[in-house]
C-alpha cells in the first residue's frame, strides 16, 4: 500500500489524476448536501425560490400587507381528492401560509367525504365540485366558495370559438375572498326587476368579477321588497322596455339623495319611460331616443349600428386605454348634455362616437344618413355623473349611463365592454386602488428580433463566437496539459 502511495507522489501525471478525481467528489458531495438542505428548507418552512420569469409561485406586496394585517382568523378548505391535488394552488396556499398565522388550511376529500362540502352551499343548486376552494370566517357562516375554473384567466379565439386557458389569477382570487371574509360591510349590487329589462342572470359572466371586488349580487323588485336599498350600493337598470310606477320611482329618487349608486342602461330605439327618464331629469340628463349609426369606418365594428366609441379620460376607462381594449356599444342610444352643468351635478364623458355619427330619430327612415329630426355626432354614449351633497360628502351618488345595454348582456365576452362594467362599480366604491393583478401568463416568451443586422449578429454570437471560445478554451487546456 505504501508503494501504491509513493507511485502516485512520485507521478505527476496520477497524481494530477488523483487530485482531480478528489475535487470531483468533493463537488459531487458538496451538490448533494446543498440538494438535501433545500429540500429539508422546503419541507419544513416552505422556503423556495421562484425563478419563473413572471414569478407564478410568488404573491406580491399588496397581498403580503392584507395578510400581515388580518383582524380575523380565515378558514380555508380545499376540496381535492387524494392524488389529483392542485399543486398550483397548494404551492401558492404554503406562501399564504407563511405570512400570516390567522390562515387554518384544511383539505376535504370528496370521493371519501362526498356530503362534507354540504355545509357550505347557500341553496340546492349550488355545486361543490372537486377542485374547489372555500374561504370561510371559522364559525362558517360566511363564506365563498371558488370553483377550479376562477384561478384560471381564459380567452375564446375568435375564428374557432375555443377556449382557451391562457393565464393564472389564483393571487387576485384568493386575495379578494379573503378581504371579503374578514369585511364587516359587503355592498350589494342589485339588479332591478319588473319592466321588462335584463335580469341578474344576462349578467352571470361577471358575478366572479364582482365579488372579487366584494360585492354581493342579488335582483330587486321595488314593489315587493321594501327598505332593500342602503347607502353605498349600486342599482343596475338594464334596458328597461316598461316604465316604473311613481312609488318605485320615489324610492330610487331618494335612494340616489342618500348617496346611492346607479348603473343605467339605455338601449337603441327604446320606448318614451316619463319616471325612468325623469331620473335622467334630476341630473339635467335627456334620453336621446334614437339609434346610433356609426358613419367612421375607424370606429365601428363591421356594421354602422356597432360603434367602437372613442374611450375619454376617467378611472373607468383607464384599464381600456392603457391595454388598448375596444368596447364595441350594439344598437345603442345617445344621451343629450345640458348646456349648463348644475352646480352638485359633475358629469364626465366616458364614450364618444366619431363626429360622422348619426342618432336616428325616425325608426322607420331607411337610410343612415343624416336627415332632418336625427342627432348629430359626436355623441355622448357613456357617461359618469355625480351629484354631489355638500351638507353631507357621505350621501355624494354615483350614476353611470351606458347608450347599449347588449354590451353587456350580448357582447360580455369583449373583454372591454366587461372592464367597462368592473371598473364602473370599482369607481362607485371609490376602489382606485382595487386589488386587480394582472393573470401570470402560461405563453413561452418569443425572443423578437427586428433586423437583419440583429439576426446576425445573433447568429454570430450563437453560432461562430460562443462555440469559438469554448474550442479555443479547451484546445489550450490539452496543449498546457501535455507539457506537464
Amino acid at each position: 500500500m505504501k508503494n501504491f502511495f509513493r507511485k502516485i507522489a512520485s507521478n505527476r501525471r496520477l497524481r494530477m489524476g488523483a487530485m482531480s478525481t478528489v475535487i470531483v467528489c468533493l463537488c459531487v458531495a458538496v451538490i448533494v448536501l446543498l440538494n438535501v438542505a433545500v429540500t429539508a428548507l422546503e419541507a419544513n418552512w416552505n422556503l423556495r425560490y421562484d425563478v419563473t420569469s413572471n414569478k407564478m409561485y410568488s404573491i406580491g406586496d399588496q397581498t403580503k400587507d392584507i395578510l400581515k394585517n388580518l383582524s380575523k382568523d380565515v378558514k380555508i378548505t380545499t376540496v381535492f381528492q387524494e392524488g389529483a391535488e392542485n399543486k398550483l394552488i397548494e404551492e401558492m396556499l404554503g406562501k399564504y401560509k407563511q405570512h400570516s398565522d390567522k390562515l387554518h388550511i384544511e383539505n376535504i376529500d370528496p370521493i371519501r367525504n362526498p356530503r362534507a362540502v354540504d355545509r357550505f352551499k347557500t341553496d340546492e343548486t349550488t355545486a361543490i365540485s372537486a377542485g374547489s376552494v372555500i374561504i370561510s370566517n371559522m364559525e362558517e357562516t360566511k363564506s365563498r366558495v371558488l370553483d377550479a375554473y376562477s384561478f384560471y384567466e381564459t380567452t375564446m379565439d375568435e375564428q374557432t370559438f375555443q377556449t382557451q386557458t391562457t393565464g393564472y389569477k389564483g393571487e387576485q382570487t384568493l386575495t379578494n375572498a379573503i378581504v371579503y371574509i374578514v369585511s364587516e360591510n359587503t355592498p350589494v349590487i342589485h339588479f332591478l326587476e319588473g319592466h321588462q329589462e335584463s335580469d341578474m342572470f344576462a349578467f352571470s359572466s361577471y358575478r366572479t368579477y364582482f365579488e372579487s371586488l366584494n360585492f354581493t349580487v342579488s335582483s330587486l323588485n321595488l314593489i315587493l321588497n321594501e327598505n332593500t336599498l342602503k347607502k353605498g350600493d349600486i342599482l343596475v337598470i338594464a334596458g328597461p322596455k316598461t316604465d316604473m310606477t311613481e312609488a318605485e320611482y320615489e324610492k330610487v329618487k331618494n335612494f340616489m339623495y342618500d348617496g346611492g349608486n346607479i348603473i343605467f342602461m339605455a338601449d337603441g330605439g327604446m320606448p318614451s319611460l316619463p319616471n325612468f327618464e325623469a331620473l335622467l331629469a334630476l341630473l339635467d340628463i335627456k334620453l336621446g331616443h334614437d339609434i346610433v349609426y356609426e358613419l367612421s369606418e375607424n370606429d365601428r365594428y363591421m356594421e354602422p349600428i356597432y360603434p367602437i366609441p372613442r374611450a375619454q379620460s376617467h378611472d373607468i376607462t383607464t384599464v381600456l386605454s392603457y391595454n388598448n381594449l375596444p368596447a364595441v356599444f350594439l344598437n345603442s342610444a345617445s344621451f343629450i348634455l345640458p348646456q349648463i352643468e348644475k352646480n352638485n351635478v359633475k358629469i364626465e364623458k366616458l364614450f364618444m362616437s366619431s363626429d360622422k355619427a348619426v342618432g336616428k330619430t325616425n325608426f322607420q327612415s331607411t337610410t343612415q344618413e343624416f336627415e332632418e329630426g336625427d342627432l348629430k355626432g359626436p355623441l355622448a354614449l357613456g357617461l359618469a355623473v355625480t351629484n354631489h351633497n355638500f351638507n353631507d360628502e357621505s350621501k355624494n351618488a354615483k350614476i353611470a349611463l351606458f347608450g347599449s345595454v347588449n354590451a353587456f348582456t350580448q357582447a360580455y365576452e369583449i373583454q372591454g365592454n366587461m372592464a367597462t362594467l368592473v371598473y364602473t362599480a370599482a369607481w362607485m366604491q371609490n376602489n382606485k386602488d382595487a386589488l386587480v393583478i394582472a393573470p401570470k401568463s402560461f405563453s413561452t416568451p418569443i425572443l423578437a428580433v427586428q433586423s437583419e443586422l440583429q439576426l446576425n449578429l445573433l447568429f454570430l454570437l450563437t453560432v461562430v463566437a460562443i462555440p469559438g471560445i469554448v474550442i479555443a478554451a479547451g484546445i489550450i487546456v490539452f496543449l498546457r496539459r501535455r507539457h506537464l
